[in-house]
């Protein structure tokens, strides 16, 4: 991992929060984890241009699988404002959690787009771990917008426009209040409203493979 690595007695200070990352396999192998303080360093960027998006002075508390040693995912084929990952399976999800998570404190608008059944709750589900939210994550289908508590106490918003007729319903629920607090919102079917997101909303493209029903592509696009 880029930059000192703290010794096992690091530990966060009184009054301190920390974003989470978890690595496949983490859970399944009984993985260890550690807490990572960012500095900003040349080669913490270049690891952020591939995964987590580390932010000078932030802490993350990372958790390793059993035998990983490196953050960067050897799948990510990021180029520039583009970020893709080939998914196989579930297990596999959190490394591009992962990736928007780290994101979301620069960009905090973050639009899922995929076909009906594509997996963008469940990929939400995950980046909500990362965030350290500790409720229930569901699809808000017929609340339009579910609110959450990330591991700082701050709010994460989740939204879901599938049903609304007309971009009006979602002015009405006050989705531009959000939109603009500064805090995570995480949107399903965006298509909805494309003209209420505001500059600075990152895409997520979910594709379903045709081949392997646990398969999928996802693209994040970066604004600019």
């Amino acid at each position: 991992m880029a930059g000192k690595r703290p010794g096992s007695r690091s530990r966060l200070r009184r009054g301190e929060c920390a974003k989470r990352i978890i690595y496949p396999g983490a859970r399944q192998e009984g993985g260890r984890t550690e807490l990572f303080r960012s500095t900003g360093s040349a080669k913490e960027q270049k690891t952020e241009n591939n995964i987590a998006g580390f932010l000078p002075g932030k802490n993350y508390l990372i958790t390793f699988a059993a035998n990983r040693t490196d953050v960067i995912n050897k799948k990510d084929r990021g180029v520039g404002q583009t970020l893709e990952y080939i998914v196989n399976s579930p297990a596999e999800l959190p490394v591009a959690a992962s990736a928007v998570a780290g994101l979301l404190p620069q960009y905090p608008v973050a639009a899922f787009y995929g076909p009906m059944g594509a997996g963008k709750t469940t990929l939400i589900r995950e980046i909500a771990l990362c965030l350290g939210v500790q409720d229930t994550v569901t699809s808000p289908t017929f609340a339009i917008v579910n609110a959450y508590c990330d591991a700082c106490g701050s709010p994460v918003y989740h939204f879901d426009f599938y049903r609304i007729d007309n971009p009006a319903e979602a002015l009405d629920l006050g989705a531009e209040e959000y939109f603009y607090s500064g805090f995570p919102c995480l949107i399903e079917w965006p298509e909805k409203i494309p003209a209420l997101l505001p500059p600075g909303t990152f895409e997520i493209h979910i594709v379903p493979s045709s081949e392997d029903p646990d398969a999928r592509t996802i693209t994040i696009r970066k604004p600019g």
